[in-house]
């Protein structure tokens, strides 16, 4: 079950970048509005949301299903958000593919992505846990962000 998910998680979706510079995406559900009190925020279709600023900024996001919720945009990243059942379950940020930031992080985006699937879909069923004789080395992959 946390493999299947973990897989799932894994999986890339929606767009790489916004020409705005940021943005978020969905899956799971739809975009109903994206608001910033200096209107910066712009529904860009019913999967993304896109941000017009040259610092962080702190976006509601209103969904299909009624629910949001506030993020912060950042600016040459992409914020992947998914939800399963109406609920929020993985948010994620990953640089733009237009950023300077996007060769390093493409190198390693496999291991990433997997990495991050099974921490985020074994936390959610409540049976990710730190311990054992390999604690430590899962503990700094998920610093260093990648496998050893």
């Amino acid at each position: 079950m946390v493999a299947d998910e973990a897989r799932d998680r894994s999986k890339p979706f929606g767009r790489s970048h916004f020409e705005s510079r940021c943005g978020f995406k969905v899956r799971g559900a739809q975009f109903v509005e994206g608001f910033h009190p200096s209107n910066v925020a712009f529904l860009d279709g019913p999967d993304s949301v896109r941000v017009n600023t040259d610092r962080p900024a702190s976006i509601v996001l209103r969904f299909d299903n009624g629910e949001g919720v506030i993020l912060p945009a950042i600016p040459e990243f992409v914020t992947g958000l998914t939800l399963n059942k109406g609920e929020l379950v993985d948010v994620v940020y990953e640089p733009s593919d237009t950023s300077w930031r996007w060769n390093e992080y493409q190198s390693r985006l496999g291991q990433l992505r997997q990495l991050r699937g099974h921490v985020a879909a074994a936390a959610r069923l409540g049976v990710f846990r730190l311990e054992g004789e390999d604690a430590l080395q899962v503990a700094r992959q998920m610093q260093l962000g990648c496998f050893a």
